[in-house]
């Protein structure tokens, strides 16, 4: 019931916000901004975006070895684009992230491992994402400091990322260790195998790839979206609000993060002049790409749907 109500509010956030948009945004203005856009800097977003997929996919792979799955690049890279299909497509209780946890773990019955590289995966991408959100914010604090939002959300980051450091010691301490000894035997279990991914080795991999997807994957593919809006915005004033931008828009206030991406870019953007329209038309058009580029999945989607029915029936 409470996850009902949880839905129920983040519909009424994405209405409330899209209404709010509808009223603000000169709608035959944007359209007009996305008819002139420029191809050539679309194709490039088109391809820097897909060449996060294929990095996030890497990524998955090299966590889910660290946990002993064999599979081929192959494997990830497909059911990171279905998991993308999903979210996009296929709004439900069952999510991309929970599709992959059942894909890497249905095959050997393991589904608490296969969540484990999917956790390590997001959180690990999250903390990246602070990491340079507050990094880059801080170099350019002069053009910031005025926002109280921006000085908020600053103190949410580096707080947060000072409260993780701080929980990741303790649960290596001899205190931590008889916290976890109180905690139900299997929750336990489960957080000693999941402070595993913080070995030398891997942990330099995890956010060798969080590193290299957020710039590969967002910061360049949405500075090249603001390029083909014709938007004179120097890549130092960009990379110093798009990590914060993305943090924002992350938040599960709204389904789909709808209306609350786009009031995120109308604001920290438009702390540098970006106009309301075009912030707004860059986000509509990311959308649209990032949807057809995840139906590339649609084969994968249709295999997979056949593999089950047969499953079943030979499990009857």
């Amino acid at each position: 019931m409470k996850g009902s109500y949880g839905k129920i509010i983040r519909v009424i956030m994405a209405v409330g916000l899209v209404v709010f948009l509808l009223l603000k945004v000169d709608w035959g203005e944007m359209w007009l901004k996305i008819q002139q856009a420029r191809p050539g800097w679309l194709l490039a977003f088109t391809f820097f975006y897909f060449l996060g997929i294929m990095i996030s996919a890497r990524k998955w792979q090299v966590l889910a070895r660290f946990l002993g799955f064999q599979y081929k690049y192959f494997f990830y890279y497909k059911n990171y684009l279905l998991g993308s299909f999903i979210n996009n497509f296929l709004p439900s209780f069952v999510g991309g992230d929970t599709y992959r946890v059942y894909r890497l773990g249905s095959r050997t019955n393991d589904l608490k491992k296969s969540s484990l590289t999917v956790i390590a995966d997001r959180l690990s991408g999250l903390v990246g994402i602070m990491i340079l959100a507050g990094f880059f914010a801080i170099l350019n604090y002069s053009a910031l400091q005025q926002k109280i939002a921006v000085n908020l959300l600053l103190a949410i980051v580096w707080g947060g990322l000072l409260l993780g450091g701080i929980t990741l010691v303790c649960f290596q301490s001899n205190f931590g260790q008889k916290f976890l000894k109180i905690l139900p035997k299997a929750f336990g279990d489960y957080i000693k195998k999941f402070v595993r991914f913080k070995s030398g080795k891997i942990l330099f991999s995890m956010f060798g790839y969080s590193f290299l997807f957020a710039f590969l994957g967002i910061a360049i593919p949405n500075f090249f979206l603001f390029k083909a809006f014709g938007v004179e915005l120097s890549f130092f004033d960009f990379l110093s609000v798009a990590f914060l931008t993305n943090l924002v828009a992350s938040l599960p206030i709204s389904v789909g993060n709808i209306g609350i991406k786009e009031w995120a870019y109308v604001f920290f953007f438009g702390i540098f002049g970006v106009d309301l329209t075009v912030a707004v038309a860059v986000v509509m058009v990311a959308r649209v790409i990032q949807m057809l580029v995840s139906l590339l999945a649609l084969p994968f989607y249709f295999q997979s749907k056949t593999e089950l029915i047969v499953n079943k029936k030979l499990n009857k």
